[in-house]
């Protein structure tokens, strides 16, 4: 199954923000900043905010409705930072209830107590960090019903960027906490490079992820189309998944695949006068999002 998310047209559909603002990357370059803490700084020209800039204007670019929250929750203290980034998405949410994704953008650290580590991805043009998408679940016992849509959410952008740029993504991390990701159906914290990254290694990893995730991210707005026979009859559904899993993620040209070839064959429907219970039962026993009548 794909994610459950469908993003409304003409309405704020996205919203970025940052727990942790003043994250920051290895001065490199003219990317000098002054330091509140190792790798850490308030100034938004040089920490994640503005990795999240240029996030925010890859999915605008593409038609994507898209808020950018600024705003740095973890300085001058850092404990409380999630509780206060929380509230902050709650009033987000309250106030665009069009919003049917949240990014948590962060960026890692790999290091020991010694060596700092970057993250590389393989291109052939220029040096480039990875990116990983890291999924909190219940396991701590914290109300979180939701978590499972939110991992098919990262698999979904997982598979189309990874199509695209196969060294780009890092494995997705499932950990016990719940990072605020229980707030939406569609919430996910991604980690943009390491500490031993430089900020343009950040914005070209980041613009890469923006542009794939992007294409996918747009076909949220009609999750699934009936195909039909010249006669009218009904002969299969061409979900936004079949797209990916058939088509996008094995690198074929979508001009030269044809519908019928990637559909989903044999759907199951219910007739016009069905009660809504009959046709809820048919959709769990199935185990469809979308069923044609």
């Amino acid at each position: 199954q794909g994610p459950a998310v469908v993003l409304p047209a003409g309405e704020p559909q996205i919203l970025i923000m940052h727990t942790h603002a003043s994250e920051a990357f290895t001065p490199a370059g003219r990317d000098l900043y002054p330091a509140s803490d190792t790798c850490r700084t308030e100034d938004t020209n040089y920490n994640i905010v503005h990795v999240g800039d240029v996030l925010a204007n890859t999915l605008a670019s593409a038609g994507l409705q898209v808020l950018h929250d600024r705003t740095i929750y973890d300085y001058p203290s850092y404990t409380g930072s999630y509780n206060r980034s929380g509230a902050a998405v709650q009033e987000y949410l309250n106030q665009y209830p069009s919003l049917r994704i949240v990014i948590d953008l962060h960026r890692d650290a790999l290091c020991s107590d010694s060596v700092v580590y970057k993250t590389v991805a393989e291109l052939p043009d220029a040096a480039c960090s990875q990116v990983m998408l890291l999924v909190g679940t219940n396991a701590s016992g914290l109300y979180h019903p939701y978590w499972e849509e939110n991992l098919r959410l990262a698999v979904y952008l997982q598979d189309a960027v990874n199509a695209a740029h196969p060294t780009l993504m890092r494995p997705i991390t499932l950990v016990n906490e719940r990072y605020n990701q229980h707030l939406t159906r569609g919430s996910l914290i991604i980690e943009v490079g390491s500490s031993g990254n430089t900020l343009q290694e950040a914005i070209r990893a980041v613009r890469l992820f923006g542009e794939s995730a992007a294409r996918l991210m747009r076909m949220r707005g009609i999750g699934a189309l009936p195909v039909c026979e010249d006669d009218g009859t009904l002969a299969g559904m061409l979900t936004d998944r079949d797209i990916v899993v058939r088509c996008v993620s094995s690198g074929d040209d979508p001009g030269a695949v044809t519908v019928r070839s990637i559909m989903s064959r044999d759907p199951v429907m219910v007739e016009a006068g069905a009660d809504i219970r009959r046709a809820m039962e048919t959709m769990r026993a199935a185990q469809v999002r979308r069923l044609p009548v």
